[in-house]
C-alpha cells in the first residue's frame, strides 16, 4: 500500500506543501460530495505551530470545510463561546493549556454539545483526553482526511454548538453493557457500571444490561466483537472494551456527553 503524505512532527514549510497537495486541490475544488463543501461544516483548529495550522487549514478547506483557526486554549474558547461549531481540532501542546485541558474546560462550559472533536499529538500516551478520538503525529495527511470525516459521520445529525448559554438539560444517554453472564469479568464489568452510575446519580442516563447470547442481534448492530464491551450511545457514540476496572474512562465519556462534571467522580 503507497503511504500518503506526510505531516512531520517538526515544522513545515507551508508554500512546499501546498505544491505537494496541488494535485489533490484541484479536484477537491471540483467535488460535489466534498463532505465539507455539502453541509457548509465549520470546524475550529487550534494550533501554535504556524506552519502545521497552516497545512491543516489548507487540507480541510481543499474538503469543503469552512475553517478559523486560532494558536492557544484561550483563543479557542472565546470562539467557542459565540457557537456554530461541528468539529473541534485542536494540538495537545498549546501554550498555557494543553488540548486536553481545553476540551476539559469547554465540556464544563456545555460548549461542546453537538460539536465532534479531533486531538492531534505527537505524545504516545498523551494524558487526560477521556474519550476524545487522537491521532497522533506524524500526520499522514490522507489518514487525517479519513478521521475528519468519520467522526463527523459518526456524529450524524447532531446540532450544531450552541456556545455560551446552551440549554443546561442534557437528553437522556443509553449505556448499554453487553456481557457474557458466567464469566468472571462480565460480572466485574457488572459491579462496576453500576457503581459508577449509581455515584453519578443521573436520572438521564439509562443502563441496559444485555447479554451477548440472548441480543445477538443487536450486539452484531452494535458492532461487539469482544465481552465485556460497553457501548455509550451518546454523540458520537464510545465503545469502551474491558471489565471497567479504571471507571475513570467511562466518567470522561459521561462529561464528554454534558452527563456528569469533571471533578464528581473522585
Amino acid at each position: 500500500m503507497r503511504d500518503g503524505p506526510h505531516l512531520s512532527a517538526s515544522r513545515l514549510h507551508y508554500s512546499q506543501a501546498t505544491a505537494a497537495m496541488a494535485s489533490r486541490s484541484e479536484r477537491s475544488e471540483t467535488d460535489e460530495n466534498a463532505p465539507g463543501r455539502a453541509a457548509g461544516l465549520r470546524v475550529l483548529l487550534v494550533d501554535d505551530d504556524d506552519d502545521t495550522r497552516d497545512m491543516l487549514r489548507f487540507v480541510l478547506a481543499q474538503d469543503g470545510y469552512l475553517v478559523d483557526d486560532v494558536q492557544d486554549a484561550e483563543s479557542a474558547l472565546e470562539h467557542l463561546r459565540k457557537g456554530g461549531y461541528r468539529v473541534v481540532v485542536t494540538d495537545y501542546d498549546l501554550p498555557g493549556k494543553t488540548g486536553a485541558q481545553l476540551l476539559r474546560q469547554a465540556t464544563l462550559e456545555r460548549l461542546l454539545e453537538g460539536c465532534a472533536v479531533l486531538v492531534v499529538t505527537a505524545h504516545s500516551d498523551p494524558e487526560d483526553v477521556g474519550a476524545a478520538p487522537v491521532i497522533h503525529k506524524p500526520l499522514d495527511v490522507e489518514a487525517f482526511r479519513r478521521q475528519v470525516r468519520g467522526i463527523l459521520e459518526t456524529h450524524g445529525s447532531a446540532p450544531v454548538s450552541g456556545g455560551k448559554g446552551a440549554p443546561a438539560g442534557a437528553a437522556a444517554v443509553t449505556i448499554v453493557l453487553y456481557v457474557h453472564r458466567d464469566t468472571p469479568a462480565s460480572r466485574r464489568a457488572e459491579r462496576n457500571a453500576r457503581q459508577i452510575l449509581g455515584r453519578i446519580g443521573k436520572a438521564s442516563v439509562r443502563f441496559e444490561l444485555r447479554d451477548v447470547a440472548e441480543h445477538q442481534s443487536e450486539a452484531e448492530a452494535d458492532r461487539i466483537v469482544f465481552v465485556p464491551t460497553v457501548v455509550v450511545k451518546c454523540t458520537p457514540p464510545v465503545w469502551i472494551v474491558g471489565d471497567l476496572r479504571q471507571p475513570q474512562a467511562l466518567f470522561d465519556v459521561l462529561c464528554l456527553c454534558g452527563l456528569a462534571r469533571f471533578g464528581e467522580f473522585e
